[in-house]
């Protein structure tokens, strides 16, 4: 399983940086491993402030990961049950994520209906802890992560608006806002697929909410808005499934290992249902890494317009390998190449164009994608890159 995804590990701990002897100019690497264990040793008969040998450790395997690449870090045995659980879908959200914002965490808006919307919460108040667990140390990925849970479970968020007291919300795990999928019809004609992440079993699940809608539409169906706002990635494999609905021939993407060691070229079945129809897929500076993969492979097979704003630009793939006491090393092993073989780590996806319009609580982005299915052979003669419906 290869994840390609923004915040969907564990979080990355502070590094803990040996001291250097005063005789190394600064820079050289220590040449005698044998100086961790006295640095170690030092440590723990001269420090003021003495850690437990355990966070000693940890804070080593951090500042070691540390080197390698912001994506690979070592994920405890209590946080990779929760990460594993929430990649598969299979456990349950309040409906809010949390952002970071000049370093700290903020609510972002809750979803419609959910429980984190019943309990009054609004865009901007800062986290402080979740279940007693101080959040001043994680990312904003790993600290949605800790809102997930069993269904009928509870979490207990700390919340602190401003100018206001610190102050503690329960909020019940509900199935329904934790699905990584969102469908519906906008109007009677143009449908609607939200992906929240790219979790296990989003292909088979994507194929049968379509049938649905175009059971709903009928012979008024007239395109699909696919909506990727937010969307931190996932599993790169499901990534490829999905696009592999829309694109009939071609390249879906290449996963490259270290020095092209080993190289994964995916490409189309050939059994592709979703074709013949207007697609838009909106995207934003959230989207991310597998969700990135997927605009592009529908994208550059001149499948579908891309509306929206730069996305974030993550393009590798991690793995997850298991240790002997539980926890799990994820570790970056690979970077993904779209279609047309452009990486696009640090530059991300520019889209075909910006939203347009909406004003107040209007969604610019949706009427875009609306008004461009609508009116999209005018829109083709005008535009080069919109795709020809095959």
């Amino acid at each position: 399983m290869l994840l390609a995804g923004v915040g969907l590990g564990a979080a990355l701990m502070s590094a803990v940086r040996p001291a250097r002897a005063s005789r190394e100019p600064l820079g050289t690497p220590c040449p005698d491993p044998a100086a961790f264990a006295e640095v170690y040793r030092t440590v723990q008969n001269l420090a003021l402030h003495q850690p437990g040998e355990e966070a000693l450790y940890r804070g080593a395997i951090d500042g070691m990961l540390a080197t390698v690449d912001p994506y690979t870090r070592l994920i405890s045995a209590a946080d990779w049950r929760q990460t594993n659980a929430a990649t598969r879908g299979d456990e349950a959200g309040v409906g809010l994520d949390l952002l970071e914002e000049d370093g700290r965490l903020v609510t972002d808006r809750p979803e419609a209906g959910s429980p984190a919307a019943a309990a009054g919460i609004e865009a901007g108040e800062t986290a402080l802890a979740v279940d007693g667990r101080p959040l001043r140390c994680l990312g904003a990925g790993p600290a949605s992560l800790l809102l997930f849970g069993a269904p009928g479970t509870s979490t207990t968020l700390t919340l602190a608006a401003l100018g206001a007291p610190a102050r503690e919300v329960v909020l019940q795990h509900r199935a329904s806002p934790a699905s990584p999928l969102v469908t519906r019809l906008y109007g009677d004609e143009i449908g609607y697929l939200g992906v929240r992440v790219f979790a296990d079993g989003v292909q088979s699940r994507a194929r049968r909410m379509l049938r649905e809608i175009h059971a709903r539409a009928g012979r008024a169906f007239r395109g699909l808005v696919i909506d990727l706002r937010h969307d931190p990635g996932g599993l790169i494999e499901q990534a490829a499934a999905l696009a592999d609905l829309f694109v009939r021939h071609g390249t879906l993407l290449t996963v490259m290992e270290r020095n092209g060691r080993h190289t994964e070229v995916m490409k189309a079945s050939g059994r592709a249902t979703e074709t013949g129809y207007p697609v838009v897929v909106l995207v934003d500076e959230r989207t991310a890494s597998a969700a990135e993969a997927f605009a592009a492979a529908l994208r550059e097979n001149r499948r579908a317009l891309l509306v929206g704003t730069r996305t974030l630009g993550k393009g590798t793939v991690q793995d997850f390998v298991p240790l002997t006491d539980g926890s799990v090393l994820e570790i970056t092993k690979a970077r993904f190449l779209t279609p047309r073989g452009r990486s696009l780590d640090g530059a991300g996806l520019m889209p075909d164009l910006p939203p347009q319009g909406g004003s107040g609580s209007a969604d610019a982005g949706l009427l875009t994608a609306a008004y461009l299915i609508r009116h999209w052979s005018e829109v083709a003669s005008r535009l080069d890159s919109v795709p020809a419906l095959r």
